[in-house]
C-alpha cells in the first residue's frame, strides 16, 4: 500500500525544524525533517517504521521534501549529516561526501 505524505504545519518564526510525515491506515509509518537557518537547509534523520523498510518510504519523503527546498529556498545550500545508509541516496541527488565525517551539501536548483 502506498502511503500518504503529509506535512506538519509550522509557526514560520519558530525554529523547530519542519516535518513530513508518511501515513498507512492512519499510522504514522515514517518521517523526515529539515531546518532552516539564514543561510543553510538542514536535511535532519528520517525514520521508517521496521515494519515498512525496504518499500521506497525513505525515499518517497526524502524526495517530497527536497521537492519543498526545491521551490522554495533555490541558491541556498543544502546539507546533512547523514549514516552509511542513507549516504548513497545524497550522493545520487549531486551531493558531495567531506572527508572526516558523512557531511555532504549542494546548491539548491530548481
Amino acid at each position: 500500500m502506498t502511503p500518504i505524505v503529509v506535512k506538519i504545519p509550522s509557526d514560520p518564526d519558530s525554529k523547530e525544524p519542519l516535518v513530513w510525515i508518511a501515513v498507512i491506515k492512519n499510522e504514522c509509518v515514517g518521517h523526515v525533517r529539515l531546518s532552516i537557518s539564514s543561510d543553510k537547509i538542514k536535511y535532519h534523520n528520517a525514520w521508517v517504521h521496521p515494519n515498512h523498510r525496504r518499500k521506497g518510504i525513505y525515499t518517497l519523503l526524502w524526495e517530497t521534501r527536497d521537492k519543498f527546498v526545491k521551490q522554495n529556498f533555490i541558491g541556498k545550500i543544502s546539507y546533512a549529516w547523514c549514516k552509511s545508509g542513507s549516504l548513497p541516496l545524497y550522493i545520487k541527488k549531486g551531493y558531495t561526501q567531506g572527508e572526516t565525517c558523512t557531511y555532504v551539501e549542494k546548491v539548491i536548483e530548481p
